[in-house]
């Protein structure tokens, strides 16, 4: 037998973790239509560039009201400023993982938390104002991104949908991935991270997720000092929940509910845990 060379193993971990982009899913837009859509580019070192999207809204281009989203295995987060329509007043942003859509360089865990880090300076560089109010937003892998970054910045709220411990926990769940788990090794270790933030959190579950187990990202949840709200979209899975017009609608009473607590939630389509 042979071994692998350090620089192969990382390859394939990146690969099995990141994935590669297969094709582009939209989002059915919301009801608000005052906003328009600009693309993006962002320098990062070595000559690369990440492309990325933001939504300001027409009426208020320098909204105090921000939401940072970080995309999903395999997913090309163009779709992403489109939940401005669900969100009037607020500025949406959504970058790609290098490797994916136009962005260039390879991915990996250092790599998207180094540029996460990089995104949110840019962001904030242009909401100078002192009430700017951000909030990060995360998919199955980019709730991982979106917990590390929470940890270092405090945002003022946080969506996860379909969280996980860890890329260990997820391998584990799935009898025929399990063996990989001992590549995974001590990656994206959401659970260590969850008790030391303070962030407002809901957590978003699909019905029927073969993906990301339940019973992950409820222990997940659990992690965290306060505890998250906890929402299950009915009829989705692991793909359709974010793009699912109950998610957006859930995301967006959740973003502009007052910290006092004070509005509704409707509750016709979701079931709470």
């Amino acid at each position: 037998m042979y071994a692998i060379p350090k620089s192969g193993k990382q390859s394939l971990i990146n690969r099995l973790i990141f994935g590669r982009h297969r094709r582009r899913r939209d989002l059915i837009p919301g009801p608000f239509s005052g906003y328009v859509i600009h693309p993006l580019e962002l320098s990062r070192p070595n000559g690369v560039m990440l492309h990325g999207w933001t939504a300001a809204p027409i009426a208020a281009p320098g909204s105090e009201k921000i939401l940072l989203y970080f995309g999903g295995r395999m997913e090309d987060t163009w779709w992403a400023p489109k939940m401005a329509s669900y969100l009037p007043g607020w500025t949406v942003y959504a970058f790609n993982y290098r490797g994916f859509g136009e962005s260039m360089g390879a991915s990996s865990e250092a790599n998207a938390k180094a540029d996460a880090l990089a995104i949110h300076e840019f962001v904030m560089s242009k909401h100078p104002q002192a009430d700017a109010e951000m909030a990060l937003m995360g998919r199955s892998l980019g709730t991982s991104i979106a917990i590390w970054l929470a940890h270092q910045m405090n945002p003022s709220r946080l969506v996860l949908i379909s969280p996980f411990c860890s890329v260990r926990s997820v391998l584990l769940a799935r009898p025929w991935l399990a063996p990989l788990s001992l590549l995974a090794g001590r990656r994206f270790l959401n659970a260590d991270l969850a008790p030391g933030i303070a962030a407002k959190t809901l957590v978003v579950l699909a019905e029927k997720d073969r993906q990301i187990a339940h019973r992950d990202s409820l222990k997940l949840a659990r992690r965290f000092a306060t505890r998250p709200e906890v929402v299950t979209i009915h009829g989705t899975n692991h793909q359709t929940v974010p793009r699912n017009e109950r998610t957006q609608k859930t995301v967006a009473a959740f973003l502009t509910l007052s910290p006092q607590g004070n509005g509704r939630r409707g509750t016709a389509d979701m079931a709470r845990r």
